[in-house]
């Protein structure tokens, strides 16, 4: 029988430390994956690694007031260097595999310029992911990791507080300084601000996001890139709030992590078949006098935008079911 996976926060830890587990949880895995993505031996690493390096640049967002956002600048930048420079090796990886897939469906008389295609691909491939590699062993990544686990272990150290019994001294110090009596001053003590329990400062990072998201509506069609591309990053942004928080609310976040997994799939599937599209469409406005060439790029792009047109319906669908879903799931 297996054991069952320890919550990542728990109601008794202060944003910080929560900030702290989901902060190192990310940053394990994205150093988890480093040696297979410099071998090559596993696919996935290269894309589990970049997800990582995602979920590290959400987590400074969702805990943005935790700690000084200055402290985090450099070291969000060098997560988006990270996450760019493997992403344009992951976009050619998805490519060519759909084009696998595909050229066995082209006609016998096609194939071969499909087989070109997908060999260019490849090459360009080998060349981007080479220079993921020199990013990877450069010493601004080197550095990254190391102001990293400075700035983890910054986090761990206890921060100091107001103890109780000091309430004795900021009471008589109130009364000598502001002339206030000491019934005044206990009554300032006692109605302070009080820092957020995690569990208040979870629910309001999460309807943030789902404010921002919904403000979306439905003003936006197949054509219109920006909003979808907007609509995508916050999905992307509530899905990972929601996970970093799920062990604070048991199952209620189970629908609504799982309509942003359907939001994002969609438009990322979609985005995919857009931006494949306009590769292809590069070539065959170059090969158009070409007439057996021209026609197989014309069957892949056909088959590209059918496919784009495709995703962009599933996704309106998912859409319209999370604009009827309110966030009722992170209440108490």
């Amino acid at each position: 029988m297996s054991e069952s996976k320890p919550p990542l926060v728990n109601e008794d830890q202060s944003p910080r430390a929560a900030a702290a587990a989901v902060l190192a949880l990310h940053f394990g895995r994205m150093r988890a994956n480093e040696a297979g993505t410099l071998a090559g031996s596993d696919p996935e690493a290269l894309h589990d690694l970049r997800v990582a390096t995602r979920r590290l640049r959400a987590a400074f967002r969702v805990f943005r007031d935790v700690f000084d956002e200055n402290a985090l600048a450099a070291a969000n930048d060098d997560a988006r260097w990270v996450a760019q420079t493997l992403g344009t090796v992951r976009d050619l990886d998805v490519f060519i595999e759909w084009l696998r897939a595909h050229a066995p469906t082209a006609p016998v008389l096609q194939r071969a310029f499909v087989q070109e295609l997908i060999a260019r691909s490849d090459a360009e491939r080998v060349e981007r992911r080479a220079g993921a590699l020199t990013a990877l062993k450069s010493e601004r990544y080197h550095g990254f990791v190391q102001q990293f686990k400075a700035f983890l272990s910054a986090l761990d150290e206890p921060v100091p507080s107001v103890p109780p019994n000091d309430e004795v001294a900021v009471v008589a110090e109130l009364m000598r300084v502001a002339g206030v009596d000491e019934a005044t001053a206990r009554s300032w003590w006692s109605s302070r601000p009080q820092p957020p329990s995690l569990r208040s400062f979870a629910e309001a990072a999460i309807r943030r996001q789902h404010k921002r998201l919904r403000k979306f509506g439905r003003k936006f069609g197949p054509d219109d890139l920006e909003s979808l591309h907007a609509v995508r990053i916050g999905c992307k942004r509530l899905r990972y709030a929601c996970e970093f928080f799920r062990d604070l609310f048991t199952d209620r976040l189970t629908l609504p992590i799982k309509q942003m997994v359907e939001l994002q799939d969609a438009l990322g599937a979609m985005r995919d078949a857009h931006l494949q599209a306009e590769r292809v469409l590069v070539d065959f406005r170059r090969h158009f006098a070409e007439v057996p060439r021209r026609m197989a790029l014309l069957r892949v792009l056909r088959a590209l935008r059918q496919r784009e047109r495709q995703e962009y319906a599933t996704f309106r669908a998912a859409w319209r079911e999370f604009l009827k879903l309110g966030i009722k799931h992170v209440n108490r």
